[in-house]
């Protein structure tokens, strides 16, 4: 979905791997965790199987290719009155700041 003036919102991919790298450092620093790309992959991994990993996350994408917003789901299935229910936990929102109107359209 385009919104904005060019930027694109849609399901991150496994293929996004290294852009997502890039935006949880400048996101969180230099010193984050979700930069090694295992650790990534293994945190976003659907445990039940059904979808490819990343496949509850959105990501906003700049007219230039870049990630700029970031909004993790993580599958998770909860136990209530006996009952298992499959729920997505909302994780890791973040967007980058708008340092220049140039940055981001």
């Amino acid at each position: 979905m385009k919104i904005n003036d060019g930027v694109t919102i849609r399901t991150a991919q496994a293929d996004d791997i290294e852009k997502l790298t890039q935006f949880f450092i400048k996101a969180y620093g230099n010193q984050t965790v979700f930069q090694d790309e295992a650790f990534l992959t293994y945190y976003f991994e659907p445990f039940n199987k059904k979808s490819k990993p990343f496949n509850y996350s959105l990501i906003a994408i700049s007219s230039k290719g870049e990630i700029v917003s970031h909004y993790g789901g993580v599958f998770y299935q909860l136990k209530l009155n006996q009952k298992i229910i499959d729920v997505i936990w909302g994780v890791n929102a973040y967007t980058l700041p708008r340092l220049d109107t140039n940055d981001i359209p």
